[in-house]
């Protein structure tokens, strides 16, 4: 079953023109929204669930090359709580290209961490 998205699908600015690119301009590689009640209960998680929903996940990105994938949901980068979309970018925008992130993610129910090198946007 899919997940009822009642927010507006939201895609983190690669190009020029986006608040990474201001700052960091690390990238991640994915495209996702902030979890809604209704996604999290949807794919087993408690409504309250913070966080954000990975929708897309590009194969030959830092977050696939990491194991990432479509529905894990994102809580944290090195520990600093995401969440919301928003939080994220602003998280990236701390981090240059080469860094490497501990991504904390929910996958299944149960609470993962990945190792990801991030790149600049090609």
């Amino acid at each position: 079953a899919r997940p009822n998205l009642t927010q507006a699908y939201t895609e983190i600015p690669q190009g020029p023109q986006g608040p990474q690119a201001q700052a960091g301009k690390a990238y991640l590689g994915i495209n996702g929204s902030t979890l809604t009640s209704d996604t999290a209960e949807s794919i087993g998680l408690p409504a309250d669930q913070e966080g954000v929903f990975v929708q897309q996940v590009g194969p030959i990105t830092p977050a696939g090359q990491a194991g990432l994938k479509n529905g894990d949901v994102i809580i944290a980068i090195d520990n600093q709580d995401i969440s919301s979309i928003e939080g994220l970018i602003t998280q990236l925008g701390e981090y240059e290209p080469g860094d490497e992130v501990t991504l904390t993610i929910l996958r299944d129910g149960e609470q993962e961490k990945l190792e990801v090198t991030l790149s600049g946007r090609r």
